[in-house]
């Protein structure tokens, strides 16, 4: 059973990630020993054998146990977290509040669109060369939804279905180094702004742009632009979290949040 030690301090918040570089060969140890302590929790080096499935690499047991040591440093009671599965469970219960705490971050760094915002989610009406701009901008100063004016004039049938909005595999929202670089300096040229349709040219062609206002993204894309603020928030609190490892796995770089070799291994 993973030993609770003592009295824990606040409670501190980590996410996983298993990135990891080579280790030496383990020393000779006794199995109760600890692998290593989270905030007063333990975990044994017989447990982690357990939890890493018996395979000895170093690589490996430094994975494992930086899996547990994030997951342990931001739970309120961890229990026994002695497989993969028993990790990736408590992580469904830490995640979501830690997305909802930082989404007014990620709303605010999403609405800086091409002025700083790493994602763009963007819906377009192309439209052919009788139909003027003004007449669909006017409709949308009306109220009418961009979804029903891309139905009526969009040269594209494929955005005619989608209601402009461009996806890719299914995801709404790309990092803005995907997006064409004619596209973005178009966009940059018209000084599109999150929430305000403009116009710009595109194979000689009017197209009605929207960079998607924050609100009517789906819940998934919410999600996605939270990973940002959430990994700056955890990653300030694994620098104050309380770690120690043992010394024959290796050590615990704070700043990077991950269980690395010992300087005297590499």
């Amino acid at each position: 059973m993973i030993r609770r030690l003592g009295l824990v301090p606040g409670v501190l918040a980590a996410t996983s990630l298993l990135t990891v570089a080579g280790l030496s060969s383990c020393d000779k140890f006794e199995p109760n020993e600890a692998a290593a302590t989270v905030n007063g929790y333990e975990i044994s080096l017989d447990q982690l054998d357990e939890l890493a499935e018996g395979n000895d690499d170093p690589a490996v047991l430094r994975a494992a146990l930086t899996a547990w040591i994030q997951v342990v440093a931001v739970s309120d009671d961890p229990g026994e977290l002695l497989t993969e599965d028993a990790l990736a469970a408590q992580r469904d219960v830490i995640i979501p509040p830690l997305i909802e705490a930082t989404q007014a971050q990620a709303q605010s760094q999403y609405e800086q669109g091409l002025q700083g915002s790493s994602v763009l989610c963007m819906a377009v009406i192309p439209l052919a060369a009788d139909v003027e701009s003004a007449t669909v901008l006017d409709a949308l100063d009306e109220g009418v939804p961009f979804a029903e004016l891309a139905a009526q004039f969009s040269e594209d049938p494929s955005l005619v279905e989608t209601g402009g909005i461009i996806a890719v595999n299914g995801q709404e929202c790309l990092p803005t180094d995907q997006w064409n670089a004619d596209l973005i300096a178009q966009l940059t040229e018209a000084e599109i702004t999150v929430g305000e349709p403009g116009v710009i040219i595109l194979n000689d062609s009017e197209v009605v742009v929207l960079l998607r206002p924050y609100d009517e993204l789906t819940p998934e894309s919410k999600t996605l632009l939270a990973q940002g603020p959430v990994s700056e928030a955890l990653l300030a609190l694994y620098q104050a979290a309380d770690v120690t490892v043992h010394e024959s796995i290796g050590t615990w770089d704070s700043e990077q949040g991950l269980v690395v070799a010992s300087s005297s291994d590499e």
